[in-house]
């Protein structure tokens, strides 16, 4: 609960907010999904466990969600949540940002991402 001041902040302040597995909970009970596009373990987990939330019709049955610059996931979802993550951040270009995604949804064996990085 310590770090909910912040959390209110970044999103007031229309900073991005990333939360994956049970750290949605926390953005859950805040209220802050109540009204966007989100996603969690399953809807009952946030439902059982978040006496404040209120945004079962925004639901999205997905590994992962951005909207208003607020990213969910759940918690098997690592890949896509840090694609979101990297993508919302800006941190490279959209075709070295797929292809990072295909890397590591591939567990590693597409080799041409590491060949573009080789300076010739």
């Amino acid at each position: 609960q310590e770090i909910f001041p912040l959390i209110i902040d970044c999103v007031a302040n229309s900073k991005i907010v990333a939360a994956i597995c049970a750290a949605t909970l926390m953005l859950g009970s805040l209220g802050i999904l109540n009204n966007i596009p989100h996603t969690s373990n399953y809807p009952e987990y946030l439902q059982a466990y978040c006496h404040k939330y209120r945004g079962g019709r925004y639901y999205v049955n997905q590994p992962c969600v951005y909207a208003s610059k607020i990213i969910t996931a759940n918690g098997t979802a690592m890949i896509e949540f840090a694609y979101e993550i990297l993508k919302a951040l800006n941190v490279m270009d959209e075709k070295k940002l797929e292809d990072w995604k295909a890397l590591y949804k591939s567990g590693g064996m597409i080799t041409d991402f590491f060949i573009q990085s080789i300076p010739a």
